[in-house]
């Protein structure tokens, strides 16, 4: 017999397809990248930064073919929506909080929406997993300036860490996104785009008047807090950043999701003489390289 390899090979989707596996993979790598929170727009109030999507790497055992779906990011004031790749699934990010009567903590998701008026970003990873696949957001303060409805937000939570309180009237900066490198080699790799493998970031919070300090986006594509809140980067889950009050401003949307599959390299032998085991034989037509 003589021996060959079937090379690493990285497969990346940015829409919904299905995945089928080269002849020999028995086992993947995937990174599940669900859609990030969108800041909230609260009218005349400052309004909270979005959560940045949930990120999951697993080792999925066997391959063949598997659906991917791969989750958009929300529109402002609303969650992410989920990814997932056959069973395994991640959970979007958080909406940011509300301001006004009454206010209102950012949204459950994979990384929690940041909190508004003194209230606490809600819970991040919202699909219970272990280990997470996303943090709280960060609370916003309360009215020291005279303002009946917080003073500034509080960053979203991200993929990798917690979104930040604020002190005061600075936004609060979102959570870290989560590192893939660990898991897909260092940085530039296909499909890791602009965030170098980091995924997942929350977005900034902001003050409430126009021109006070904003919160930097989480690192991983989350959207920073702005006049209307930036976006969070497509295709890394990244939340999107708040806005500070007064009509006419909106929170920043969510980036959309990704999934990334590493095959790994599989070196074998071909060719058939002499005795073998029925487990050899199976895999050999199974690959279409069995001879008589």
């Amino acid at each position: 017999p003589t021996t060959a390899t079937q090379s690493e090979l990285f497969t990346g989707y940015t829409a919904p397809a299905t995945f089928t596996s080269q002849a020999r993979t028995t086992t993947v790598t995937v990174a599940i990248i669900a859609g990030g929170g969108g800041g909230y727009t609260a009218g005349g109030n400052v309004s909270g930064a979005g959560g940045g999507g949930g990120v999951r790497v697993d080792c999925v055992c066997g391959a063949g073919c598997v659906a991917v779906t791969v989750g958009g990011g929300g529109a402002a004031s609303t969650s992410g929506a989920n990814t997932s790749f056959g069973p395994f699934a991640t959970t979007g990010g958080g909406r940011g909080g509300k301001a006004g009567v009454p206010a209102s903590p950012g949204g459950a998701g994979g990384g929690g929406g940041g909190g508004c008026a003194a209230k606490a970003g809600a819970c991040g990873n919202a699909g219970s997993y272990s280990p997470v696949e996303g943090y709280d957001g960060g609370c916003g303060s309360g009215p020291p300036n005279g303002y009946p409805y917080g003073d500034a937000s509080g960053g979203g939570g991200g993929a990798g860490g917690v979104g930040t309180p604020n002190p005061g009237p600075p936004g609060g900066p979102g959570g870290a996104g989560f590192n893939v490198v660990p898991s897909f080699a260092a940085a530039p790799q296909p499909y890791y785009g602009p965030t170098n493998g980091l995924y997942g970031g929350g977005g900034g919070g902001e003050s409430h008047n126009p021109g006070g300090a904003s919160g930097s986006g989480g690192p991983g594509g989350g959207g920073a807090g702005a006049s209307n809140g930036v976006p969070g980067t497509t295709n890394t889950g990244g939340g999107g950043g708040g806005a500070p009050g007064g009509g006419g401003r909106t929170g920043g949307s969510g980036g959309p999701g990704r999934v990334i599959i590493k095959e790994p390299a599989v070196t074998y032998t071909t060719g058939a003489p002499g005795m073998w085991q029925m487990t050899t034989v199976y895999d050999y037509v199974k690959a279409g390289e069995w001879t008589n």
